[in-house]
């Protein structure tokens, strides 16, 4: 310890130095657990910016605190955070429509939101019919949209060039918000300007099976 001989403000340091492999570790990194609007439940994500995290969990939400706290941090010049977003497993549900053939009898494609939560009562499907074709809009009001051209179901062809173009494939392969199941395979239409396989109709996922609201 140093000797102080004179009267006045000294400064110390308690802690050792850091040497060894830790000496380069940042120190600047928080982790924030919390309940979210969306996202996936008890995974760690790395977020880099306040965008970031609103791409992926959403706005924040009356009854919790996480994104206004992960804001804070940003707001205050942090750079990365790791988040969980905590649900009860129990409670958290998937939402899910479906889009049905022209008589709108048959079930042809399920699409279910990709993490639980009442997030995607919000979400609204629309369905262009396009010949043998469709495409599908996909609208999360006020924060992101989705468009998928050219689909089809097996063993329609409609094949674009580099694609496979099947409604499923596509849909899985790149979609941010839903996840989609083929429930029947689809009646092909006598020639191209035959009636569509999917009907045009528009629809939201709080009118199908409801996901139950997270506490």
């Amino acid at each position: 310890m140093r000797s102080y001989r004179t009267p006045g403000v000294y400064f110390e340091s308690v802690l050792p130095p850091v040497r060894g492999r830790g000496a380069g570790l940042r120190m600047d990194v928080a982790g924030f657990v919390g309940i979210a609007a969306r996202g996936e439940i008890g995974v760690p994500a790395q977020m880099e910016s306040w965008s970031h995290f609103r791409e992926v969990f959403g706005p924040p939400i009356p009854q919790g605190h996480l994104g206004h706290a992960v804001k804070g941090f940003f707001d205050n010049g942090g750079q990365t955070c790791w988040v969980v977003r905590a649900a009860d497993p129990e409670l958290a549900r998937f939402a899910s429509a479906t889009l049905m053939d022209d008589s709108g009898n048959v079930g042809l494609l399920e699409l279910t939101a990709r993490t639980e939560g009442v997030w995607a009562h919000e979400l609204v499907a629309t369905v262009t019919p396009r010949g043998k074709c469709f495409d599908l809009t996909l609208v999360l009001p006020g924060e992101q949209f989705e468009v998928w051209r050219n689909l089809t179901l097996p063993p329609l062809g409609c094949r674009p060039v580099g694609e496979t173009g099947w409604a499923d494939t596509i849909i899985n392969e790149h979609s941010r918000l839903v996840a989609a199941r083929r429930l029947a395979p689809p009646v092909p239409p006598l020639d191209a300007s035959g009636p569509a396989v999917i009907c045009a109709r528009e629809g939201g996922f709080g009118q199908a099976r409801r996901a139950r609201r997270l506490r």
